[in-house]
């Protein structure tokens, strides 16, 4: 059995774009700066690894959602629990989380709701990993290219 989503247009919530008045994502820099050995770097180029992946899974989500697949909801929703997690991006984390626990178990009216949260967080976290990113300057991996 399929379940029905409903997708809202939420406008200027593309990725990377921060949203007015959102709080500031956690995403956990001191604890991957301690695991990397303050090589901000290499955390600015995981973080950059995670924002893409992120990005597609959302974009997957999204895709899932308007094709009514339950099941492709809940693996997206799934991977990006993970990324996000791995990152400590809390919000995100959560959201994702409800999401494919919604999507799982098939309930349609929770997912539209929670999927302008998603995007939110999505936005926020992206927009806190820009941040990082140019502040940390590029790294040797970007001037390769």
């Amino acid at each position: 059995m399929k379940a029905s989503f409903a997708l809202e247009n939420t406008p200027g919530m593309g990725p990377g774009l921060a949203l007015a008045g959102a709080e500031p994502a956690d995403i956990g820099i001191p604890m991957l700066l301690e695991l990397f050995d303050g090589d901000r770097p290499a955390v600015a180029e995981l973080l950059e690894a995670a924002r893409r992946s992120i990005d597609t899974d959302l974009l997957r989500i999204e895709r899932g959602a308007a094709e009514n697949n339950a099941s492709d909801v809940a693996e997206a929703a799934h991977r990006l629990k993970g990324t996000s997690g791995s990152i400590s991006a809390q919000r995100l984390h959560q959201v994702s989380s409800s999401v494919e626990r919604a999507a799982r178990q098939e309930c349609s009216t929770a997912v539209p709701p929670l999927l302008a949260e998603l995007r939110a967080a999505g936005s926020v976290t992206a927009g806190a990993i820009l941040r990082f990113s140019l502040a940390s300057g590029p790294s040797e991996h970007t001037n390769a290219r």
